[in-house]
């Protein structure tokens, strides 16, 4: 079961200052040199055309930290500290918040057809052979 009021340390999710709608159009920040930005290794848009998982079968992480920018949408992110495994947290990530995942941190995503979101690695991404297998607990409920 993922516990309630738990929090992975590094792990945060903010509405970016500057982010706005009106009837013209929505902006929707997504990086604005703030101490909580990332070096930018890849920048990469993703649409989703189905409902589905996403980072691999179990889930995994990297040594390196990652951004994601809810464009529009939701997203539910489980995730959980390769090295503390006992630290799970489930965050909801909606149109334009923003949540960066530390090193070591180990994710699996949840987004439905029609979510549109921007991810930014500190490193250049290949491709799955860098993510790093991890297990991660996706059950809300008590076994």
């Amino acid at each position: 079961m993922i516990p309630e009021n738990i929090r992975i340390p590094g792990v945060s999710v903010v509405k970016k200052p500057g982010s706005h709608d009106d009837d013209r159009r929505t902006i929707v920040v997504i990086t604005n040199s703030e101490p909580d930005d990332i070096s930018v290794g890849q920048t990469k848009a993703l649409v989703l055309k189905k409902d589905a998982w996403l980072g691999g079968e179990k889930g995994h992480f990297h040594t390196y930290p990652e951004m994601y920018t809810a464009l529009n949408g939701s997203l539910a992110f489980y995730l959980q500290h390769t090295e503390h495994p006992e630290l799970r947290q489930l965050i909801a990530l909606e149109t334009g918040e923003r949540l960066t995942i530390p090193p070591h941190v180990a994710h699996k995503v949840f987004a439905l057809r029609g979510t549109i979101f921007v991810g930014i690695t500190a490193q250049p991404y290949i491709g799955p052979e860098q993510d790093i297998p991890y297990p991660v607990e996706t059950s809300t409920k008590d076994a």
